[in-house]
């Protein structure tokens, strides 16, 4: 008993032997020091918004492709001048061969916006109404509802669905071109972040705008100088108050008497259509809904923010 115990405390010296040569004692005080303080931020929902645009337009159309083509590219400007940080705009435009309607409705699905992003589509091209309702005229003779457009873009869950159309709303018959007319354009100063007027119409109002550029059994005229009348009146206004809060109620109301008028002044007497010689003698926005204006308006500070956030993805090529 007692030589087992010999044994035991002679290895038990030899261990702590080795511990002390590997760790000699320190002859000055030992310095402990404290953990970095840990910054505590309070529970927020807050996430970045996002505008997720898709311009789409029959640029190839012999009758309006060069109106048409005037539409998108003063479109592309007008949205990249009111939102341009990169992070917060996803903007892709369909024209050309790539118009169809498997394109258009799979271009869509393509995005994905959160809960709080707003989702555009515009639309520049032919159209008209049959007893289904109002559709976009495909090249190939496709019809695209409009209504088609409003359930893919609800299925993506954004915050604000925006249909914008410029087309006729004449019950179906072939359209015609449209004489030109001379206007001036509007230069504006490039800014560093989003303009008060898009942080409004796009990421305060939750719901749909659903608003294209004649009512039934009107044409929606366009020419090749400023494309599509109710377009551009669209673009013109907003950059005309970019700096200010325009609800879309506010924004109809002051751009559908620009539509008419413009209209009247190309045609004081009216526009006789070359087919049907029917007399046109008004252009009025058709506007089939409207979103709910600040409904849980988030703080203007969070769309005003550095380009450190994750840049939204490209939409592929063969898309």
């Amino acid at each position: 008993m007692t030589r087992h115990f010999c044994i035991r405390l002679w290895a038990w010296s030899c261990l702590a032997s080795l511990a002390m040569a590997q760790w000699p004692a320190q002859s000055g005080p030992v310095l402990t020091v404290p953990p970095s303080p840990v910054s505590i931020l309070p529970a927020t929902d807050w996430r970045p918004q996002h505008i997720h645009v898709l311009l789409a337009g029959d640029t190839n159309d012999p009758s309006v492709g060069k109106s048409v083509d005037v539409d998108l590219r003063n479109l592309d400007r007008l949205f990249h001048e009111l939102v341009p940080q990169p992070w917060q705009l996803q903007l892709y435009t369909l024209r050309g061969d790539g118009i169809n309607k498997n394109r258009i409705l799979g271009a869509i699905d393509w995005y994905h916006p959160s809960s709080d992003d707003a989702f555009v589509f515009i639309w520049s091209g032919h159209g008209a109404h049959s007893q289904a309702g109002h559709y976009f005229h495909m090249p190939n003779g496709d019809r695209l509802y409009r209504a088609e457009v409003v359930a893919a873009m609800q299925q993506r869950r954004p915050r604000l669905v925006v249909l914008l159309s410029g087309s006729c709303n004449e019950l179906a018959r072939e359209q015609t071109s449209r004489p030109p007319c001379m206007s001036q354009r509007l230069e504006v100063e490039k800014r560093q972040n989003i303009a008060p007027i898009a942080e409004q119409l796009f990421l305060s109002p939750r719901g749909i705008a659903n608003i294209n550029g004649a009512s039934e059994g009107e044409l929606d005229f366009c020419n090749n100088d400023i494309g599509d009348y109710f377009l551009y009146h669209f673009c013109r206004y907003l950059r005309e108050n970019c700096e200010r809060r325009i609800s879309w109620r506010s924004l109809v109301a002051a751009v559908s008497p620009r539509v008419n008028a413009l209209m009247q002044e190309r045609f004081p007497d009216g526009y006789s259509h070359g087919i049907t010689h029917k007399l046109y003698t008004k252009q009025t926005p058709r506007v089939w809904s409207l979103p709910r204006e600040n409904q849980g308006l988030r703080d203007r500070k969070s769309t005003r923010l550095n380009s450190s956030h994750i840049p939204l993805s490209r939409m592929p090529s063969s898309a």
